[in-house]
């Protein structure tokens, strides 16, 4: 995989994040965004590819998560013939000590699929979202990328 953008989004304790991107690639299932949780100091809590792979101490080494995950791309080939140019919505929302990932990808097939990494731990005052790729490239829609959202928590 290639190296991250450093572009990293810092999430504070209680807050979310969103993303807007249009995914370019999809030769093979990790050929797509992933998405790195990390530290300010660059050491990573875990990687997170589109097809519901992902490592790092946070998520229990290398290989499918030991964390709570999921994805509705069904069956491989159909999800990844619409990935290229897919447009993808990524939330991260730092929950205190925890982190969320939601992505939910439009393909161009029309396929809506969804994923999320659950209860992610993290030192809830040190979150940072950045993105690298695998062979394959990302647009951002600048208009509507990181924007701030807040939890229910943080509203109280």
């Amino acid at each position: 995989w290639s190296a991250h953008l450093d572009a990293d989004v810092h999430v504070p304790s209680g807050e979310a994040r969103a993303f807007s991107l249009t995914n370019y690639g999809a030769a093979g299932n990790w050929n797509n965004y992933v998405i790195v949780l990390r530290k300010a100091d660059l050491s990573e809590y875990g990687v997170f590819r589109s097809d519901n792979w992902g490592w790092g101490n946070a998520v229990g080494g290398d290989g499918a998560p030991s964390i709570s995950h999921a994805g509705t791309q069904g069956e491989w080939a159909t999800w990844l013939a619409g990935m290229n140019g897919a447009k993808v919505q990524v939330y991260v929302a730092n929950q205190n000590g925890k982190v969320n990932i939601l992505a939910v990808m439009v393909g161009t097939t029309g396929q809506v699929s969804t994923q999320y990494y659950l209860d992610i731990p993290v030192e809830a005052d040190d979150v940072n979202v950045d993105f690298t790729v695998d062979s394959s490239c990302l647009k951002f829609d600048s208009a509507s990328s990181a924007r701030k959202h807040y939890t229910r928590a943080h509203r109280r």
